[in-house]
């Protein structure tokens, strides 16, 4: 009888989660929901799969097909908004599109942990104060660019399981300035000046906190009513609450001496008039701090400025968005194939990134190469077979060609199709969709593509007929001769940094640029954006004038200056970096994870820092080295004990026998290749897939004569 129980007890729970992913609306072919996070009168938020961006959680926020015009606009402002920050306590966007019915949507990182009024309800005031500093934290890269959040409450503020905070829902985000004013927002914690009907500046956001702790700490919001208007009328006319220490609910965690404090703080965040509250987060962070006993640990997401905050460089932007406006217009002599270069760092994959959002907001079809080694290659090609099939869903008769495609696909595995027969239908596939919308195909960092990948891209330009509303947009290092290696096109160049430009970053670090000190950084880096920004907060990091770092002198060739910053990495940075040199493609948090072998390594935080200062990237599959350079470089750098380990684990989580064979004979195990090492070459050579053959040979080649 006791086992009968839990088996209908899990079986009650398992039909309630069944029922409840049933009643989830359909998402489209790329989005598998999981469950939903949140519901309003316009909209829903759901969590998904995205099967392109290999599988990883995002959080999906959906329109109603009959929402409002206002709504619509407000939803368009924050996700582009949201497009052009870039900041470790903000979440990054992905995408934006329309389904068929009409609905929009866009794509997030998804923030996992609990919001305030969850996170609060078990801490005790220290925490909570604790919390606010977090708080502040989060909202200062948004005011730091005159940006107000517009609806900050305890359902909109996650507490991560690390103690860090993140923002979410930027529905109602707009300039401090106020040249988008608007009467939006939520009553119970809208500033008295908002309600007015005025714009409001960041401390509308400081009176929002005020009324979020005050919540938080008693249980009530600080003006009650039975309707929004009464409400309203008391946050502008009504005596303003005296928050006491017998009003407070939570435990005082043996931490009653600061609650006076706390009450102070809350009660100056809800004055009626704006001039009597704290005058920005930073004052009012330091208030809270004081609070707290002994040193509050330093933000590890300082705000550090971000290059494009500090250098204006639209115009390289805007000249890459009017050719592809061109081409997709059809205009007469507009390229189909677009090339920005640059050196390494000079924020060619940003280009790619705001031209990507650009399109999607103009309901034109985006296509992403993803980034793959050559032993990759079908896996790539199966990617982007399923994007195909994804921007064909409504159309039956190019879903029956993708079909078709996907069966040539798994012709390859058998040798029964040859690469360029499925190049070919490939192209006419791309041909078709354009018929139907203008469709632009993205590929970052061209030099890093095997020939395989490159056959296909060559075929794909020399099939867009001028008549087709279709282009190719790529980035390329400024030494990679893409004309020759591709095809012909037209380029726009990312240059480095000027002195003026390094004048203006200087000042933005430190508040002041003497001459000496631009001269000197320029000396040293040639104004490569990545290594200027990157010795400007070395020198922040360190409280060092800049002139004293050791690591100043610039580096004869890249590879000495990337030696030079593998030796200050910590040993869990290096750990994370290694793992992804090793796995050689794109791979999520729990890949790397489990490559570097210590479990409750915080790897999102990690390579977000990573990628911060230039050793990896983020693609739609996870995160990657940058360049295969650089990769080369750490692996060669990776002791022979680590590197066996890693790819030991490697191998365990690889699906494919090319990257099997690969870490298998980097682990140093002879059976598994002499048993599958041969056939698994000669098959890469019947589908085409030559250097991937030659790749794996040799490695196999390498780990014989070891022997």
């Amino acid at each position: 009888m006791k086992n009968l129980k839990k088996d209908q007890e899990l079986h009650a729970r398992l039909s309630k989660a069944a029922a409840a992913k049933a009643d989830l609306p359909r998402l489209g072919s790329r989005y598998e929901p999981v469950r939903r996070l949140g519901e309003g009168a316009q909209g829903a938020v759901f969590l998904v799969n995205d099967r392109h961006l290999g599988g990883r959680l995002v959080a999906l926020k959906s329109l109603l097909p009959e929402a409002t015009h206002k709504w619509r606009r407000l939803f368009r402002r924050e996700f582009e908004v949201l497009a052009g920050l870039r900041h470790p306590r903000l979440a990054q966007v992905h995408d934006f599109g329309t389904w068929p019915d009409g609905r929009v949507y866009f794509t997030r990182d998804y923030v996992v942990g609990d919001d305030l009024g969850a996170a609060g309800a078990h801490a005790d005031i220290g925490e909570l104060v604790g919390l606010a500093v977090e708080i502040c934290r989060s909202l200062r890269p948004l005011h730091r660019l005159g940006l107000v959040h517009g609806d900050l409450k305890p359902g909109n503020i996650i507490a991560k399981p690390d103690g860090t905070v993140h923002l979410i829902d930027f529905s109602f985000v707009r300039s401090a300035a106020g040249e988008d004013s608007q009467r939006v927002g939520t009553v119970p914690y809208m500033a008295p000046e908002l309600l007015e009907g005025g714009a409001g500046d960041g401390r509308a956001d400081l009176y929002a906190l005020g009324a979020t702790l005050f919540e938080i700490a008693t249980g009530r919001t600080p003006f009650g009513g039975d309707t929004p208007a009464r409400i309203a009328q008391k946050h502008l006319a009504a005596e303003r609450p005296r928050l006491t220490a017998a009003d407070i609910r939570l435990t005082d965690g043996d931490r009653g001496a600061i609650i006076e404090g706390f009450c102070a703080i809350v009660g100056r965040l809800l004055a009626r008039s704006p001039d009597e509250r704290h005058p920005d987060v930073y004052e009012l962070e330091a208030a809270l701090s004081a609070l707290m006993p002994g040193q509050v640990p330093a933000d590890p997401h300082a705000d550090h400025p971000m290059i494009d905050e500090v250098i204006e460089r639209r115009d390289v932007r805007d000249a890459v968005v009017s050719a592809v406006r061109s081409r997709l217009d059809r205009a007469t002599g507009a390229s189909a194939f677009l090339v920005v270069e640059g050196e390494l760092g000079t924020g060619k994959s940003e280009i790619l990134h705001a031209t990507k959002w650009w399109a999607q907001l103009r309901s034109i079809c985006v296509l992403e190469a993803g980034l793959a080694s050559p032993s990759h290659f079908r896996q790539w090609l199966s990617d982007f077979i399923e994007q195909l099939m994804a921007a064909a869903q409504g159309d039956d008769a190019l879903l029956a060609s993708g079909r078709s495609l996907e069966a040539q696909l798994r012709g390859l595995d058998t040798a029964d199709v040859d690469l360029e027969g499925l190049i070919a239908q490939i192209v006419r596939f791309v041909s078709k969709l354009a018929q139907t919308r203008p469709v632009l195909f993205l590929v970052d960092e061209l030099e890093q593509l095997s020939a395989e990948m490159i056959q296909l891209l060559r075929g794909l330009i020399a099939g867009m007929e001028p008549e087709t509303p279709a282009a190719i947009l790529g980035t390329a290092v400024s030494t990679f001769d893409w004309r020759t290696e591709i095809a012909a096109g037209r380029a726009f160049e990312l240059p480095v940094l000027s002195k003026e430009e390094i004048s203006r970053l200087v000042e933005a670090f430190t508040g002041q640029a003497a001459r000496e000190t631009v001269e000197r950084l320029y000396e040293h880096t040639g104004g490569n954006p990545l290594f200027v920004r990157s010795l400007l907060i070395d020198a922040s990091a360190s409280s060092r004038p800049l002139e004293q770092l050791e690591r100043l002198g610039r580096p004869r060739l890249l590879e000495e200056y990337w030696a030079a910053r593998l030796d200050v990495l910590s040993d869990e940075q290096r750990r994370v970096l290694d793992a992804s040199s090793v796995l050689a493609c794109e791979a999520s948090a729990e890949q790397l994870e489990a490559v570097t072998g210590q479990e409750g390594t915080k790897v999102e935080a990690v390579c977000a820092a990573l990628e911060n200062d230039g050793w990896l990237r983020r693609g739609p599959g996870g995160w990657r080295v940058a360049t295969s350079s650089l990769r080369e470089q750490v692996c060669a750098a990776i002791a022979p004990v680590r590197a066996k380990e890693m790819h030991g684990r490697a191998f365990k989580l690889a699906t494919q026998d090319t990257m099997r064979l690969h870490h298998a004979a980097h682990a140093k195990d002879s059976s598994y290749v002499r048993t599958h090492g041969h056939a698994t070459a000669l098959g890469l050579e019947r589908m085409g897939a030559l250097q991937a053959a030659r790749d794996l040979l040799e490695t196999m080649i390498a780990l014989g004569e070891d022997e």
